[in-house]
């Protein structure tokens, strides 16, 4: 997927995973480019991504606070200061 978008949409108590099935991951070989997860209204929900170049995450409404995001071989991700912990691993 070159491009993805999730827009105006409402995430209750399930999580945002975005996990290709590829055997291995690298940051310099994305399966997905350009994912942006905005204005949402998200409670008691995560965010998994997985082999992803360019990702935002901005513009959401949290009601149940800040959201953990769990990136794993992803490069250039940006969010708008809403996270409460991000951890990027790289393997």
């Amino acid at each position: 997927m070159k491009y993805g978008i999730q827009v105006g949409n409402q995430f209750v108590g399930c999580g945002i995973a975005i996990s290709p099935e590829n055997g291995y991951a690298k940051p310099e070989e994305p399966v997905h480019e350009n994912i942006r997860i905005e204005g949402n209204v998200v409670d008691q929900v995560g965010i998994t991504a997985k082999s992803v170049k360019r990702l935002l995450i901005a513009g959401n409404k949290w009601l149940s606070g800040p959201v953990r995001v769990r990136a794993e071989a992803c490069s250039d991700v940006t969010n708008e200061g809403e996270i409460q912990e991000m951890r990027m691993l790289v393997e």
